[in-house]
């Protein structure tokens, strides 16, 4: 059943950046982030790094994590993970390291004087990421630019700031697996339908909501499996892991993964579903969506959030509805409709492969070039 898409030669190569005068070879790019821990910031900081090949990156956290390997393989960034969540000294380190530009990428903007101390007079130039709908506290004076990933987000914010709208984008990762392999491993049946999600494994993230649609297709749809795989939180997270293992762990057609800590291996688990069934509230972007379109995969989810901004035609947005048993039954409308009719399901692959074409962090790194050309350029 599962679908070898990297085979069918359809993935769009995505364009390579063009050249750029040598000045910005040796551009130094400072970026403020939590911890190295798994989380759409991190991956949005580690995609621009990769799409900005020849800008120089310190990325600063105050947090060890997983990710801080997946920085320090890269040649032209490098990684400290013992600052303080006020980042105190960071006027000495931009000065000392002769940084151009300070990328704070941490969230939702906050009141904190992390960034106060750069300012008056100027030691560089200040860019911030808004990472989910919050509206922006940081001083109107303390930033040159605030990127916003959607429209969606930007409906959120009241402050009379320089906001630009600035998709984000990952890196394409081929699998090196294929998904019949894959299946085996997880002793899914050759001939099975599966359904399935990767993404971090938290309550506010709707994971229970996937796999109510797995029962209630059950007996629509008999040969439907479901595969829930993806990071733990420290946070809520490891309680919920062990709540998700109690409720539905010995079930026979789901597949429980914790902690994918390999982009191959994210990848590669979906790489082997037919379709990707992502229920979440609020996203402020959906870097979830973007993996499973650069694995040429439909998504199913809600009409919520910036969900359909994202997704475009390579998704269904059903209706989202406070109402579990509403939203539930919206959902398994869609997926029993692709479960039935497969030739809608490959047209919405090559879809979903085309529009990934867009959201690569060549193209994400093009995208805020313009943004530090133009906040340098203020100079």
């Amino acid at each position: 059943m599962a679908v070898d898409r990297w085979a069918l030669g359809i993935l769009n190569a995505p364009e390579k950046s063009p050249a750029f005068s040598p000045f910005w070879i040796n551009m130094r790019i400072c970026h403020l982030i939590n911890e190295f821990w798994y989380g759409g910031i991190q991956e949005t900081v580690l995609a621009l790094c990769h799409g900005l090949p020849d800008m120089q990156h310190w990325v600063l956290g105050y947090s060890d994590g997983p990710m801080k390997k997946e920085f320090d393989v890269l040649e032209n960034v490098t990684t400290e993970c013992n600052w303080n969540k006020d980042y105190t000294l960071l006027r000495e380190f931009v000065l000392r390291e002769r940084i151009d530009i300070v990328h704070k990428q941490m969230g939702g903007g906050d009141e904190s004087k992390m960034l106060q101390e750069l300012c008056g007079p100027r030691v560089c130039r200040i860019v911030e990421s808004i990472h989910c709908p919050r509206d922006c506290k940081t001083p109107t004076h303390a930033v040159d630019a605030v990127c916003l990933a959607s429209q969606y987000t930007q409906s959120f914010q009241t402050r009379d700031l320089p906001f630009t709208i600035v998709p984000y984008g990952s890196t394409p990762v081929r699998p090196q697996q294929s998904p019949q392999s894959v299946r085996q491993q997880l002793q899914i049946p050759e001939d099975a339908f599966v359904i399935g999600r990767v993404g971090r494994l938290s309550g506010n993230k709707l994971v229970h909501d996937t796999v109510l649609v797995l029962d209630l297709l059950r007996h629509k749809c008999p040969n439907m499996y479901c595969v829930i795989a993806g990071s733990v939180p420290r946070d809520e997270g490891p309680q919920y892991y062990q709540e998700m293992i109690a409720t539905f762990g010995r079930d026979p057609q789901i597949r429980l993964i914790a902690n994918l800590g390999s982009a191959v291996r994210r990848s590669e688990i979906l790489s082997a579903l037919d379709l990707c069934v992502y229920p979440t509230q609020e996203e402020g972007f959906g870097m979830v969506f973007v993996e499973a379109m650069h694995q040429g995969l439909p998504v199913v989810t809600y009409d919520n959030g910036a969900n359909k901004e994202t997704l475009g035609m390579a998704g269904v947005c059903v209706p989202w509805s406070e109402s579990l048993n509403e939203r539930i039954t919206h959902m398994s409308i869609a997926v029993e409709e692709l479960y039935r009719r497969r030739e809608i399901l490959m047209y919405m692959s090559g879809l979903s492969l085309s529009r990934s074409a867009y959201f690569t962090a060549e193209a994400y790194g093009d995208r805020m070039r313009k943004v530090y050309d133009n906040v340098i350029n203020q100079y």
